[in-house]
């Protein structure tokens, strides 16, 4: 829903597309700024009147927080921006205002941000030299990395398109190009951590940005910098993609997880034709794995899809006693 909000202004030309990006991230951070100085200042004075006058619930603190980031915030924030598709003179002055690229923010994005996402580059692209050598791939922790490296570097993209400077200029050139390579390395070790351990929501949604940073990264290498609203339609129409059964987040994972945990027992010999078959001389590997799927199942209240547990499945209650239910005896048998 942002990604097309902040999209529609500049829909047929009416409105530049980077300016309209420049002005939300404008507003967000001042509307930031002002909420941040409004929180801490009324926070001192509720503590002040803890302190000198009267004892004050210690609530008040969460409300006030509440009130302050969820309204006045969001309601500042939307004040800042201007009627992008307005006639009127008078919006049409504040757009253009509003329009204007501050100096400090042009040092920040040209002289500390670009060069600190292509420091961060050039160890990612070390990183994968070194596993071409060793070949051995990442553990895991690879994907959410480059995941947080293509969100900055989209928003840094933006920023940085209505700069015309040298840094800037060379960022919009090369980024683009870089992030090929380095979002199919992802793409590679999230395909060896999804067919290790199946998929969850997080690991659908690593997938899904690095799929989305792909398709980004080939269509700015050979689309102009004016064209950058494809960023915003390309992140709704997969935002929306992943919502939408039967492949989005939730289903794809809970049809994974179930699956993945009816061949490990059915391998072990532990899940017969639909039915448990208690043993006591289970790998422990195998129980440990088998009970952290059945509490991700249990937490996300997947476990009713299972259709050979009992419809009261409880994990913290129930794995000894339906195994009984199921052989007898059962002599021994731990956690499933």
């Amino acid at each position: 829903m942002f990604c097309a909000f902040i999209w529609l202004p500049s829909y047929q030309g009416k409105f530049d597309f980077n300016s309209v990006a420049l002005i939300h991230f404008k507003s967000f951070f001042t509307s930031i700024l002002f909420a941040g100085v409004l929180a801490a200042g009324l926070s001192s004075i509720i503590g002040a009147i803890d302190i000198l006058l009267f004892k004050v619930n210690s609530d008040s603190y969460g409300y006030m927080m509440a009130i302050v980031w969820i309204l006045f915030a969001t309601i500042y924030y939307l004040s800042l921006l201007p009627h992008f598709s307005s006639e009127a003179e008078i919006d049409q002055v504040y757009a253009r205002e509003v329009n204007h690229y501050p100096r400090f923010l042009e040092i920040l994005v040209s002289y500390i941000a670009i060069p600190l996402v292509a420091a961060y580059t050039l160890v990612l692209l070390t990183y994968f030299i070194k596993i071409g050598i060793t070949m051995k791939w990442p553990s895991g922790q690879l994907g959410p990395m480059i995941l947080i490296y293509s969100a900055a570097g989209f928003i840094l993209y933006v920023m940085a398109s209505r700069l015309e400077n040298r840094f800037a200029v060379l960022y919009q050139r090369i980024f683009p190009k870089v992030l090929i390579p380095i979002v199919v390395m992802q793409l590679i070790s999230v395909y060896i951590r999804l067919n290790a351990y199946g998929v969850t929501e997080s690991r659908y949604y690593v997938a899904l940005f690095g799929i989305f940073s792909f398709v980004v990264g080939i269509v700015l290498s050979f689309k102009p910098v004016m064209k950058n609203s494809i960023i915003a339609l390309l992140a709704a129409g997969f935002a929306i993609f992943s919502v939408i059964p039967p492949l989005d987040a939730f289903t794809v994972s809970r049809i994974s997880q179930i699956t993945r945990l009816e061949n490990m027992l059915q391998t072990a010999g532990v899940l017969v034709d639909g039915k448990i078959n208690a043993k006591a001389n289970v790998d422990m590997n195998l129980r440990l794995e088998t009970t952290s799927i059945l509490n991700y199942l249990e937490r996300r209240s997947y476990l009713k899809k299972v259709s050979w547990l009992p419809a009261d499945f409880k994990t913290d209650k129930d794995m000894q006693k339906t195994h009984h239910r199921h052989q007898q005896p059962a002599q021994g048998v731990s956690g499933c």
